[in-house]
């Protein structure tokens, strides 16, 4: 301890010399580093990991509603496994212009149900942006209308419509894409986005109608340890993948410009690509969220990270080729040692903190072998 006090005292020396303020400098420099951790402890402690708006979202009277259960995750495979079941309220009542306002209560109604659909639109907001995964859930809803078609054209009595049971279905399960980039860890995040669907209706006995049971609400339960979840905003979806909208863009405008397409093709897909965010749409089952890291994994890599380094250019004070040899063997272990602490939830990919590791190991064969061509300084006794 005390020739570790004499090198901090030396080194103190080396930096400010004989400046009258260096203790005070070094006392500012701990304190620094003293209020550095201390925020970093403090902001992980009392990071909220689920939003709570999208725990909890506000209440509702509709007789049909979801439940969205993220169950896993593999960054890796860049799936996240979830499922989503149909919540029936039979204590609520429904009262539509279609049915002259009839009041119906679902306690002892005739009532109906589509298969339950939870679509994932990951893969199309990755390989096309946001208008492709908009598109798609056009088309979600362009089914449920057909299916409302079939029904008020059936006598569900006698013959029921394909699809339909007066049943609550069972739970959709499926395999939703995470779209972003797992090499980042621990600063990697995901966008995963979907949308959930049941076409449910109620038979109103006086006007012989069926009624379409609103249901557009969801309740998310986040299950999965190690990430953070919020809702994705505009911004969110806009960034994710304003460059590959960019390219679309600059590709159709070359296949005009090359008459490779005719003028009312080209409005087309301008038109395609220029679909923004439509909260309406959005609104009627569809989700998108943010996954991220916990902010104090990332904290802590850049914090070990640098008294990593801080350690490797501890080197270059060394007075003797064995003191040199011997922190150089404790400096490779050290990292290493953080380099695995670090990496117990990371993809099984090659991340970002294999890459500080690679770096941190180059500084430190330039700081050994440049301590050894520099030579040594005897130290005064």
């Amino acid at each position: 301890m005390k020739k570790l006090m004499k090198k901090i005292k030396n080194l103190i020396k080396d930096v400010f010399g004989d400046h009258p303020y260096r203790r005070t400098a070094a006392i500012l420099w701990g304190a620094m580093w003293f209020g550095v951790v201390s925020w970093g402890i403090y902001s992980g402690l009392h990071e909220s990991r689920i939003d709570v708006e999208t725990m909890y979202p506000p209440p509702t009277l509709d007789s049909v509603s979801y439940s969205l259960v993220f169950d896993s995750v593999d960054p890796s495979s860049e799936k996240l496994e979830a499922h989503a079941e149909v919540v029936f309220n039979r204590n609520s009542f429904l009262t539509s212009p279609e049915a002259a306002g009839e009041f119906i209560a679902m306690s002892d109604a005739k009532v109906s149900f589509g298969p339950m659909v939870l679509r994932d639109l990951g893969d199309d907001y990755k390989t096309a942006g946001l208008p492709s995964a908009q598109n798609e859930m056009r088309i979600i809803d362009g089914e449920n209308d057909i299916l409302g078609g079939d029904i008020q054209l059936s006598d569900l009595d006698k013959k029921p419509a394909a699809g339909v049971t007066p049943n609550v279905p069972l739970p959709a399960q499926q395999a939703l894409t995470m779209v972003g980039d797992p090499r980042k860890y621990p600063f990697d995040h995901y966008i995963v986005m979907g949308k959930i669907s049941c076409a449910a209706f109620a038979f109103a006995p006086k006007s012989h109608k069926h009624i379409r049971m609103p249901g557009d609400s969801y309740r998310a339960d986040f299950r999965i340890p190690g990430f953070t979840f919020r809702d994705a905003t505009y911004e969110d979806l806009d960034r994710g993948q304003r460059t590959q909208l960019e390219n679309d863009r600059s590709t159709l405008e070359l296949l005009r410009s090359q008459r490779v397409i005719s003028e009312k093709d080209y409005a087309r897909m301008q038109a395609y690509l220029n679909d923004v965010y439509d909260p309406n749409l959005w609104a009627r089952g569809g989700f998108a969220y943010v996954l991220r890291r916990p902010r104090s994994l990332r904290f802590f890599a850049l914090f070990l990270g640098g008294a990593a380094l801080f350690s490797i250019l501890w080197i270059l004070f060394a007075k003797n080729p064995k003191e040199v040899l011997w922190e150089a063997v404790g400096t490779f272990g050290g990292v290493w040692g953080i380099r695995q602490a670090l990496v117990l939830d990371a993809p099984h990919t090659t991340t970002y903190i294999d890459y500080g590791a690679l770096t941190l190991y180059a500084v430190l064969v330039v700081a050994v072998t440049g301590k050894f061509i520099w030579g040594f300084k005897e130290e005064k006794p």
